[in-house]
């Protein structure tokens, strides 16, 4: 869908066109009370409102009230009749009946979030499940995260699930393992609003707004410079930002840059004592690593301590060494240019680019080394080890863990015209180009198992390897230890034209329609630069394969208001239908069509009901169906044979056969604002999502062999192990294919299906009084259940309230004073009990409940330069509440309910020249 950037006015040049925005303005009060509204453009400079909000505006609310938070100073120069309309494809009209949440500049400033991820977080619709730049593992494929991208994830049914679009275009997915969209490659500076529609809109945007919509709002109107300074601090961890925007506004047109750098400096591990593997301080037991600095020799599955051999196993506490957050350092620009050629033409173009740059620190290399006895330094004669047999030491080798890099660089440029044929019907036209490129692994290190196989067996104590305890050269080091390199390039070209205008006049108001058609042309390429899978460890390229697809798109939608302020009856003050549907055909899967229709009625003034019913689907990304797969080798034990270790080779990553995720959505609500209770609004939604053939890697063990009996293999032949080994994607040693029992397929594949439904509310008061304007909200997100079968014929399985998923209870209370460009803001984040499974036996766990509190002003009648500096203080998590104690694996810290960087205070100063 393509962002109105026109005056309508200029359209509105018929007898028609004059009756529809008569019609449309006075029914605006109520527009404002069906999903996003008629929203006016973020250049606009909304007139002050005693009923300003003091966060993100509810779920039906329209902008210019949250944008009379933000001090005039700061103000942009915009129209009157610019619009902007996120949900549909037909301009001045809301996106009838979806629910919709907007956090718009003052609210991103209240909450002191320095990016825009950061920013909708605040959304208790938006879960931090799955991939995230403070965890390389987790539930929903967390792991495959490299270059720690920060996505936006939706109602918690994942970040592929959720469409980020910048002014209504999309950007081209980020990620290396992943297909993932940051929404913090935009200036926070540049941005007027974030608009999150919260139901299907496949029908409207094609593949991926499975869970919703998420549209990044530039700003507009914007004449002079701006500039801006930030300092963030927490213990252990410091932020700075710089931002600079500047603009010209004219009669026939306008320019606007912002550029952003942002620096954030890592948090190490030792800083968060209770990111320490010993857990028996937390009611746990001691998760330390047996792959210690001092090594130990495992006999018969017991740790026995070098040099003594008796006693406690030697540990190592991994989870106090490296970094928590890596160092992050960005780069980013927008520019964005309009011009009138004619009355009736205008021409626009717009770009962006992002250039990040990670490093994280992180612990020595460790293993479990199987050591001949033809090694010069094998203990022999040690109990319980048959004489010439292999020894095993666990052992972490004692150098210090290279700094690993991962290096993105992204951007977009677009350009169109709009074009006012004739009786308000308008001619939409753009293209696009968008990139992404991304490396990790740079300065990293990895065993080369082939070489560590060669210098274990060595019988030269010069040349051999001694995980014993002894000195290692760094000539040795040079031989077994290697590095793994993945890089990606995306690319994606898009074109779409549209139309949309009147039909004809109803009694209600005109009916009107949008027809378009779209064309999208987009490749990915993986490339692996390695020199572990060399036996000399020598550098090559591998596994280097591109894909590609196109997509070609008809899409239609049709407004009908069918009773309006002319026509209204009894019971029926306004009703409005509205229908979309969508057909896009792939390359690479067929085709699929996706319709929507909604409805809202409004039977008394200031009570209005609301429901949307539509299919959805997330096309496979071309991450999901390239060639980024991995094969692992290793002992395993089989439950068919006494627990005895099989060697299993796993196949996991990508699948070219799969299909499209499907899901029905449904939304139903209402608007209560009383007339007799001025300021007061209240706003429920109830949601059902219905996701079908989800994407997923296979969970197939020997474990649970029945259940994945279609995906594990016993005794496979010994050709057609070689021949996997022979693709390139082994990443372990290889072993001789004969001795292979198992092989199991865990690439990503359609087998999992998922029921949620849930209930969100916004709850606002705003209190106007002599000193000031005193607003008071809730914003709450109950999710009742979400149903989950991994696979057809396993057990459904009840998700919400237990670990890495969807909290039956999140929200956000505040309560915010405002008068002449000064803001205090109170905030309070919490969360219900919810159940540990990572342990046996399951306990209650909390989310981290937080006090967030922000203030700011401006200072008017300074001399020089202070002269209307905007001053903005913020602190986060004020009482520096420590996470809640959620024992998982070898933590103690549950990331999806907590965050660890504590108390962290910012201070933004802001000066228009």
């Amino acid at each position: 869908m393509m962002i109105d950037y026109r005056r309508t006015s200029r359209a509105l040049k018929t007898s028609t066109a004059l009756s529809s925005a008569a019609l449309l303005l006075a029914a605006a009060p109520a527009l404002a009370q069906s999903g996003t509204g008629t929203n006016q453009d973020p250049g606009r400079s909304a007139p002050a409102s005693a009923n300003a909000p003091a966060g993100p505006v509810s779920m039906t609310q329209s902008v210019p009230e949250a944008t009379a938070q933000v001090d005039p100073v700061a103000q942009d120069e915009g129209t009157a009749e610019d619009i902007v309309v996120t949900g549909t494809s037909i301009r001045g009209v809301a996106a009838v009946g979806s629910p919709a949440v907007q956090v718009d500049r003052a609210a991103i400033e209240a909450s002191g979030a320095s990016t825009l991820a950061q920013a909708a977080r605040t959304l208790p619709v938006v879960l931090n499940i799955g991939p995230d730049e403070s965890r390389t593992g987790g539930g929903q494929d967390a792991a495959a995260n490299s270059s720690r991208i920060s996505a936006i994830n939706l109602r918690g049914l994942g970040p592929e699930a959720t469409l980020l679009l910048l002014n209504g275009r999309r950007l081209a997915p980020g990620g290396i393992l992943r297909a993932l969209a940051d929404p913090s490659v935009i200036p926070t500076s540049a941005t007027e609003r974030l608009e999150v529609v919260l139901d299907g809109n496949s029908a409207i945007y094609g593949a991926d707004a499975v869970a919703g919509v998420v549209n990044i709002i530039t700003r507009r109107g914007f004449t002079g410079a701006e500039t801006s300074a930030r300092v963030g601090y927490a213990e252990g961890l410091s932020e700075y930002v710089f931002t600079q925007n500047v603009g010209k506004k004219w009669t026939n047109g306008e320019l606007f840059a912002a550029f952003e750098y942002n620096f954030r400096s890592d948090l190490d591990r030792a800083d968060r004592p209770f990111l320490s593997n010993d857990l028996r301080s937390r009611g746990g037991t001691d998760q330390r690593s047996t792959q210690a600095l001092v090594p130990n020799l495992v006999v018969g599955g017991v740790r026995r301590p070098l040099p003594s051999l008796t006693g406690e196993a030697n540990r190592y506490d991994a989870g106090l060494v490296g970094d928590f957050l890596p160092e992050q350092q960005r780069y980013n620009l927008f520019v964005s240019g309009r011009y009138d050629i004619s009355p009736d033409i205008e021409v626009w173009a717009e770009g962006f680019g992002s250039k990040r740059t990670v490093k994280t620190d992180g612990a020595p290399l460790g293993g479990s080394f199987s050591v001949p006895a033809t090694n010069p330094f094998y203990i022999r004669g040690v109990a319980g080890v048959a004489p010439g047999a292999n020894e095993t030491v666990e052992y972490r080798l004692p150098r210090a863990a290279a700094q690993s890099v991962s290096k993105v660089t992204s951007g977009q440029v677009a350009t169109g015209l709009l074009w006012d044929m004739f009786g308000d019907w308008q001619l939409d036209a753009y293209t696009s180009y968008a990139w992404d490129t991304g490396v990790s692994g740079l300065n990293s290190e990895q065993l080369n198992n082939f070489a560590l196989a060669a210098a274990l067996a060595d019988s030269n104590p010069t040349t051999a390897l001694n995980v014993f305890g002894g000195p290692i050269s760094d000539e040795i080091y040079s031989r077994i230890i290697g590095f793994r390199q993945q890089r990606t390039w995306t690319k994606n070209k898009h074109f779409e034209a549209k139309i949309d205008g009147p039909l004809f006049d109803l009694p209600g108001g005109s009916v009107r329609a949008a027809l378009g058609a779209s064309y999208d042309d987009g490749s990915f390429r993986y490339q692996e630069y390695q020199s572990v899978l060399s036996r000399t460890n020598t550098p090559s390229v591998t596994n280097d394969e591109t894909n590609h697809r196109s997509i070609t798109s008809t899409y239609g939608e049709l407004f009908v208001p069918l009773v309006g302020t002319e026509n209204n009856i009894p019971l029926i003050r306004r009703l409005t239908l509205s229908g979309a549907v969508r057909y896009d055909k792939y390359s690479d899967f067929g085709s699929t069509t996706n319709p929507k229709v909604a409805v809202v009625w409004e039977p008394v003034q200031g009570f209005s009901l609301r429901g949307t019913y539509g299919t959805s689907f997330r096309a496979p990304s071309l991450v999901d169906t390239g060639n980024l797969n991995f094969l692992f080798v290793g002992a395993v034990p089989d439950p068919r044979n006494n627990n005895a270790l099989i060697n299993q080779v796993t196949y996991t990553g990508s699948n070219p056969n799969l299909k499209p995720e499907k899901a029905k959505t449904l939304s139903v609500g209402f608007d209560f604002s009383p007339s007799f209770f001025d300021g007061f609004n209240v706003s429920a939604n109830y949601y059902r999502v219905k996701y079908r053939d989800r994407i997923l890697g296979i969970g197939a063990s020997l474990q649970n062999e029945d259940v994945f009996s279609n995906f594990i293999v016993r005794n496979p032949s010994a050709a057609f192990i070689q021949d996997l080994f022979n693709t390139g994607f082994l990443v372990s040693a290889p072993i001789d294919p004969s001795t292979v029992g198992v092989f199991i397929d865990q690439r990503r594949n359609n087998v999992g299906s998922v029921d949620q439904d849930g209930l969100d509310v916004d709850i606002r008061y705003s209190l106007p009084t002599s000193v000031g304007t005193f607003v008071a909200r809730v914003t709450h997100s109950e999710v009742f259940s979400v149903k989950q079968q991994t696979f057809p014929g396993t057990p459904v399985r009840e998700l919400v309230d237990t670990f890495e998923n969807s909290l039956r209870s999140r929200g956000r209370a505040s309560l915010t004073w405002l008068d002449e460009g000064t803001s205090l803001n109170f905030f309070y984040n919490y969360g219900g009990d919810y159940v540990n499974t990572a342990i046996t036996p399951n306990v209650l766990a909390r989310p981290l409940e937080t006090i967030d509190v922000s203030a700011g002003f401006t200072l008017k009648g300074a001399r020089g330069a202070l002269d209307g500096v905007r001053v903005s203080v913020a602190v986060q998590n004020l009482l520096d509440e420590a996470p809640p104690v959620v024992i998982n694996g070898t933590s103690g810290f549950d990331g999806t309910t907590a965050s660890a960087i504590g108390r962290q205070l910012s201070l933004t100063l802001t000066k228009r020249w």
